[in-house]
């Protein structure tokens, strides 16, 4: 489950982990915060704590305690003739609030969703899973 407010802009190029942890959006990405008006750049270390892994709020110093939600979640829900059907949920306590399917094919992710921070994680989600199918 990936931070609501982390927008991913790819993916770390260097790992500091022997044996990297499973992470929500496939692989460890570098990105910034969007919790504020302006974009930061958190350290490498809040990357990996909360960024990547979700639920700041446990810890984040930047995550806004009256969020409406705390992680967001992506699952594959089918890969048929070159179209990913990725499924969102953004949870908050551990449960589910808002969710909904984006459809990812030849590089462009499809469906209704207006926040850009989850479709750049979606996109990320579907990128990964087609890189790794492909080295499979």
């Amino acid at each position: 489950m990936a931070c609501p407010f982390f927008l991913p802009t790819g993916p770390f190029q260097d790992s500091s982990w022997a044996t990297p942890p499973r992470l929500p959006l496939g692989e460890a990405c570098r990105g910034v915060c969007r919790t504020g008006d302006d974009l930061f750049e958190p350290a490498e270390n809040i990357l990996r704590s909360f960024c990547n892994r979700g639920y700041g709020k446990y810890g984040c110093p930047r995550f806004p305690a009256n969020a409406a939600a705390d992680a967001l979640r992506y699952s594959l829900e089918s890969d048929r003739d070159g179209v990913l059907v990725i499924q969102y949920i953004y949870e908050h306590e551990y449960g589910p609030v808002r969710h909904g399917r984006l459809e990812y094919r030849a590089g462009v992710m499809e469906g209704e969703l207006d926040d850009p921070v989850a479709r750049a994680q979606a996109l990320m989600f579907a990128e990964g899973l087609v890189k790794r199918k492909a080295t499979a």
